[in-house]
Parts: structure tokens; C-alpha cells; sequence
């Protein structure tokens, strides 16, 4: 139950407003789904650990102090629980180390396991380059690492575990000290067998209860680390909220603000801002985009009323800077009309990429105005396979069947025909299997290509969708996307995209 809250409320936010691509740029979060799985997991456990000893206790401590004062005297449990508080005290004192090393060590176990995670997603390339040696020495290293904190850790709470039977071990001592004082005290008539034997009973039932309380204490110590390593996720996610919820960024795809320059930008029909269209080559129905020197281009005087306009995006005098706030470009302006394909070339570094990611919103550092289409889908240099069937990989980000309805066999042929994967339909697990890692790079982004057809924006801005495939592939893809009246804004070096745009 405890873990269900926690990650319910965890994984809502993480999702909340591209947080999740949010988080990308905070360092002292490295591993976040280290944290919404394995530190939610083992957080949830030693809580419940931790609140079964605070419940159970109380009851023994009430209990047994009521049999204490009545058979002892009064002042007998006070005694006991001045010394438990000292004891604790003195605990409190030794956890303060011991939660420092236990965040860094799950923050290591991440790493570690990041590492191998990554060996073995890349084994080939690892192979091809024969560096198992190398590969090694990297995992020996973080290894040592870990194993060097996990020891420190140890000795920690094996000295507080001493210190915690220690204290109970005095704590017995300190009960015959107790039941002794009566007997110095009043006559001998209590100096009977039973007397002792039953008051020191009682007193070891109420030690009992508050060594349970002071072991919560060892339990602390990890639950702490714990505690560190989550709310700093669910610190980042609040701030993300808040500042979503100021600026209108959250859950709001449709509305767009931040930047240096005052800027925004909109997904629908915007209005206001100055600048001129982009200074391109056109050869009938084609532009060719060089974005250094489109960024190069100064703004003319005067205003464009984007509402009246019907092209499918529209920049005007944009500079994008980095989340550090490094400039990238500076003043580019492009318009992308229905049916006017467009390609963007330049050399490597000199913000392509980071230019879709201000137009899709993903970049919130820029100055300047853009407007885009509504229905518009946009395709990353990776291509996505979530772990779903083959006909969900097509249909995705839409998964679910009442959402999308049926994608029949004889669609998918069609749609594969085009992107040359028909072999792929003849595997017997295309409806059953979830894991499609093994697909090539090529085969990847024939499934992108896929994905632009069957959803048929009005505009799709693809980053180097057919650098892995062949040329009579991309040819078939494009020519497909013109029948079907899909416009594309293509990021891409290879020299044939200049045939289709």
C-alpha cells in the first residue's frame, strides 16, 4: 500500500509536463528510475518495518510501566526511560554518518548498474571494437567504489547494532539496581523470592519495549538515506509543477513560454512579433534550408499577423540557447508552407536538432516567435520501441486499442510495403512479443517511417529518419508522404534529401 501511494504520486508527476526530459539536465539525479523503483521499494519496506516497532512498543511500555509502578514503585519506570533517552541520544549522534553513506551507496548501486546496463546494450559495438578490457576495467573501478562505501557502511551499523545490545545489556543491570532500592528501603518482609523474581519480570518486559524503539534507531539510519534519495526526486517534480503551473506550462501543449527574450511559443494560431521569412532557395515547390546562414538573416521592421497566415510553421528572429544558457543560434527565421517540403542542413553542432526541440517545446530557453501546427509529430534521430506488439510500435504514442481502433494485418502491409518491413508480418510472435531491441538500427527507422503514415500529420519534423536505410527505401517514404499530403521538415546531412525537398 505504502508503495503504491508513493510511486502512483511519483510516476504521475514524473510524466507530468515532459518532466521526465526535465530531469535530464539535473546531475544530482543521474538515475531517476533507480529512485521510482528500487529506493521507492526498499523505502516503502523499512517503513513498514519501522511503523510496526513504533505501534507494537507503546503497548509493552504502557502495559509493563503500569505492573512496574504498582509492584516497584513509581519512580522505577522513570528511571528506565531517563536512560533510554540518553541512550538514544547518544545513537541519534552516530546515524548522522551512517545516512550520508548509505545515500551515496544506492546512488553507486545505480551507477554500477547503469554501467552494465549500458555494456550490454551496446555489446556489439563493444565487441567490434574489442574493448572487453577496457569495459572491464570501468566496471572494476565503479565497483571498487562501491564495494569501498558498503564497507564503511558496515562498520557503521555493526558499531551502532554493538551499541544498541550494549545499552540493553545495561539495561538489565540497571532493573536489579531498580527492584534493589525497595528492598534497601522498606522491611524485610519483601525480601521473598517472588518479589524480585516478578519485579525484575516486569522491568525486563519494559526494557524489552523500549529497546524496540531504540533499534528503530538502526533502522533510521538506512530509512534516512532512503528518504534523501526520493524527496529530492519529488522536490525537482513539485518545482517542475509550480513553475508549469505560473507559466502555463504544464499540461498546456497549446501554449508555450520562457526564455531570455521574452519569447513563446504555441501550438494553433498566434499572433504579434516582428521578423521576416527566411532567406532560402527554392526550386518550385522544394526549399533548402541552410540554418547557419538562415540564422544569419536580419529581421525586417514591421508585423506579421501569424493568425491570418495558413503555413504549418513559422519562425520568426529565434535564438536558442542551451538549458545552460550557452547561445546556439541567433536570428533565424523559416517558414515551412502546406505541400513545400523542407530540408535543414548544416554542419554538425550548429543546432538542428536543438532547433526541433524548441519548436516541439521541449527547449524552453529561446527568444524570438514560432508558430506550429496543431498536427504536427515530430520523429528523433533514436527511434522509440516501447515494449508493446509490432502493430503498437506503429500506432505509439497511442497504445491502447478503444483509443486508436483495430489496426488491421492488411494495413500494416501496407504501411510496411511503403517502408519495405513486410518480412517482419510473417514472424509468428507479432501479436505476443513486447521486446523488440533486437530490431537493427535500419528496421528502426522503417518503424518510424511507418509511424509518420499512419498518423498523417500536417507536418512532421524528422531528425535523420533515413540516415540507416536505403536510398530506394527513403524514396519510397517520401514519395509516400507527398501522395498523402504530408509536409516534412527534415534534419539530415545525406546529399539524396535534396531530391525530395
Amino acid at each position: 500500500l505504502i508503495r503504491n501511494i508513493f510511486t502512483t504520486s511519483l510516476v504521475e508527476k514524473y510524466f507530468q509536463g515532459r518532466n521526465y526530459f526535465r530531469l535530464r539536465a539535473i546531475q544530482s539525479i543521474p538515475n531517476p528510475d533507480q529512485q521510482l523503483t528500487q529506493d521507492i521499494d526498499r523505502f516503502a519496506t523499512v517503513f513498514s518495518e519501522i511503523l510496526m516497532k513504533i505501534l507494537a512498543s507503546p503497548i509493552f511500555i504502557g502495559y509493563y510501566w503500569y505492573k512496574v509502578t504498582v509492584t516497584v514503585h513509581f519512580w522505577g519506570p522513570f528511571i528506565i526511560l531517563v536512560y533510554y533517552l540518553v541512550t538514544y541520544l547518544i545513537q541519534r549522534s552516530v546515524m548522522s554518518p551512517i545516512v550520508k553513506h548509505i545515500y551515496l551507496q544506492e546512488a553507486l548501486e545505480g551507477e554500477f548498474r547503469v554501467v552494465h546496463s549500458s555494456q550490454h546494450r551496446c555489446s556489439e559495438s563493444i565487441a567490434l571494437y574489442k574493448g572487453e578490457v577496457t569495459e572491464d576495467s570501468i566496471s572494476r573501478t565503479i565497483f571498487k567504489r562501491v564495494v569501498g562505501n558498503l564497507k564503511v557502511v558496515v562498520k557503521w551499523e555493526f558499531f551502532l547494532y554493538v551499541m544498541s545490545y550494549g545499552f540493553s545489556y545495561f539495561a538489565t543491570l540497571l532493573g536489579s539496581v531498580v527492584v534493589a532500592i525497595p528492598l534497601l528501603l522498606h522491611s524485610s518482609d519483601h525480601l521473598d523470592g517472588g518479589f524480585v523474581t516478578t519485579s525484575l519480570g516486569y522491568l525486563g518486559m519494559l526494557c524489552w519495549g523500549f529497546t524496540q524503539l531504540t533499534l528503530v534507531a538502526s533502522d533510521m539510519a538506512e530509512f534516512g538515506g532512503l528518504v534523501s534519495r526520493v524527496s529530492i526526486l519529488h522536490r525537482y517534480l513539485l518545482q517542475f509543477e509550480k513553475e508549469g503551473n505560473k507559466k502555463g506550462l504544464s499540461r498546456k501543449p497549446h501554449k508555450r513560454s520562457r526564455g531570455p527574450g521574452g519569447s513563446s511559443i504555441s501550438s494553433g494560431v498566434s499572433s504579434g512579433g516582428s521578423g521576416s521569412e527566411v532567406s532560402s532557395e527554392r526550386l518550385g515547390s522544394v526549399q533548402i534550408v541552410d540554418l547557419l546562414a538562415s540564422s544569419s538573416e536580419s529581421a525586417s521592421e514591421g508585423d506579421q499577423v501569424f493568425a491570418a497566415s495558413k503555413d504549418l510553421l513559422r519562425i520568426s528572429d529565434l535564438s536558442v540557447f542551451t538549458p545552460e544558457g550557452d547561445e546556439l543560434l541567433s536570428g533565424v527565421h523559416l517558414t515551412v508552407s502546406p505541400q513545400v517540403p523542407t530540408l535543414i542542413s548544416g554542419p554538425s553542432g550548429c543546432g538542428k536538432t536543438s532547433l526541433m526541440r524548441v519548436i516541439s517545446g521541449l527547449w524552453e530557453s529561446f527568444s524570438g516567435k514560432v508558430y506550429v501546427a496543431p498536427n504536427t509529430m515530430y520523429i528523433s534521430q533514436e527511434a522509440y520501441l516501447p515494449q508493446s506488439t509490432l502493430h503498437q510500435l506503429v500506432t505509439y504514442p497511442t497504445l491502447h486499442p478503444e483509443e486508436t481502433g483495430y489496426v488491421s494485418l492488411a494495413h500494416m502491409e501496407q504501411l510496411f510495403s511503403v517502408v519495405g518491413l513486410v518480412d517482419l508480418l510473417k514472424r509468428e510472435d507479432i501479436y505476443t512479443r513486447q521486446d523488440w531491441a533486437f530490431l537493427s538500427p535500419g528496421q528502426r527507422q522503417r518503424i518510424a517511417m511507418a509511424r509518420v503514415l499512419y498518423h498523417g500529420p500536417s507536418l512532421a519534423i524528422v531528425d535523420e529518419i533515413s540516415s540507416a536505410v536505403d536510398i530506394t527505401t527513403e524514396k519510397s517514404f517520401y514519395n509516400e508522404c507527398r501522395k498523402r499530403s504530408i509536409t516534412l521538415l527534415s534534419i539530415g546531412h545525406r546529399p539524396s534529401l535534396v531530391n525530395y525537398h
